[in-house]
């Protein structure tokens, strides 16, 4: 991340329900999250829940705050199988059947061989927002690039905020 006190960029977007004070700015969007998994670990029906794969966990940390989160999830009591630190790989464990992720819905809803657990609750839901330096605010380019990336993010809206997941097989 760059540090627009230390003049390193004029705008960032931030993923932070409580962005820096000392930056201005709007939130955009939110952008939401869901558990997602390969289609072999989709329920299909009763009968067939006996024979489906043992459900773990991938999680990109072993820190409190990792525990705290799953248990808002609709999976509560899944053990933890694997750390894995970099969302693309997260993607390519879930296509592998190594287990259950949280990824953001505009990665999960648009990854082919993934699909969102059911019931599909969202989780993990944070704030978008553009920012810059408050004595950036008035710059003429700023405020025309501010708001090419914020109407940039609301055509997207949809995805990001996890509105639409994608049928599952």
């Amino acid at each position: 991340m760059v540090d627009l006190a230390k003049r390193e960029a004029d705008v960032a977007i931030r993923v932070s329900n409580n962005p820096p004070q000392d930056l201005i700015g709007r939130r955009v969007l939110t952008m939401a999250r869901a558990a997602y998994v390969n289609k072999e670990y989709l329920p299909r029906n009763q009968s067939a829940h006996k024979k489906m794969p043992v459900l773990r966990w991938i999680v990109w940390s072993d820190h409190p705050s990792s525990q705290q989160w799953m248990k808002e999830t609709d999976f509560p009591d899944t053990p933890i199988g694997s750390i894995i630190e970099y969302p693309h790989a997260t993607l390519n464990a879930i296509r592998a059947g190594l287990g259950m992720a949280v990824l953001p819905c505009f990665m999960g809803d648009a990854a082919a061989g993934v699909y969102r657990m059911p019931p599909g609750s969202l989780v993990l839901q944070t704030d978008v927002c553009v920012l810059t330096h408050e004595d950036m605010r008035n710059t003429a380019c700023i405020r025309k690039f501010t708001s090419f990336i914020a109407d940039a993010l609301l055509r997207h809206r949809t995805l990001v905020e996890g509105k639409k997941p994608k049928p599952q097989p």
